[in-house]
Order: C-alpha cells, then sequence, then structure tokens
C-alpha cells in the first residue's frame, strides 16, 4: 500500500513539475519572439517609472498610478504579444 501511495504522489509530482516546465516554455517562447518590441516596451516602462519618481509619491494619484503600474508589471509575463503591454502603458501614460 505504501509503494502505491509513494507512486502516485511521484507521478502528481512529476506531472505538476512538467507544467511548470510546460508554462515556463510558453513565457518563453512568446518573450523570444518578439524580443525587440518586449524590450522596446520595457524601456518605456522605465520611462513613466522615472515620471512617476519625480512626482510626490503622497498624492493619492501618483500612489494609484503607481499601484497600477506594479499590477500590470506583475501581469506583463501573461500577456500574448507586447503591444498589450503597450496598450497598458499609453493608458498609464495618459494619467501622468
Amino acid at each position: 500500500m505504501f509503494a502505491l501511495d509513494q507512486s502516485v504522489k511521484i507521478e502528481w509530482l512529476l506531472e505538476t513539475a512538467q507544467s511548470g516546465i510546460d508554462q515556463a516554455e510558453q513565457v518563453w517562447a512568446k518573450w523570444i519572439k518578439g524580443r525587440v518590441d518586449w524590450l522596446n516596451q520595457l524601456a518605456y516602462w522605465e520611462e513613466l517609472n522615472q515620471r512617476l519618481q519625480d512626482l510626490n509619491p503622497n498624492i493619492p494619484y501618483v500612489q494609484t498610478v503607481r499601484r497600477e503600474m506594479e499590477d500590470a508589471s506583475r501581469e506583463a509575463s501573461g500577456l500574448e504579444r507586447p503591444d498589450k503591454l503597450r496598450d497598458h502603458q499609453y493608458q498609464l501614460a495618459c494619467h501622468s
């Protein structure tokens, strides 16, 4: 019985690990495919971030935009194409 339980656990761990590897490979392939565009968007992201640094961090508006930028940066790896990040950056830039 113990060997069967152990075998099931090992199989589950292998499937979970393979799933994680597959997801990582998908993200990697997506970023490599549009590497130049992703790099351009990330450079623009830094420019927007610098603009925020120049503003008073105690202003609620600035705090809101900063939070939106942090959320968007966490979600960037899940975006299909760099133009999706550009669209989000455009919306943020219009606020700042």
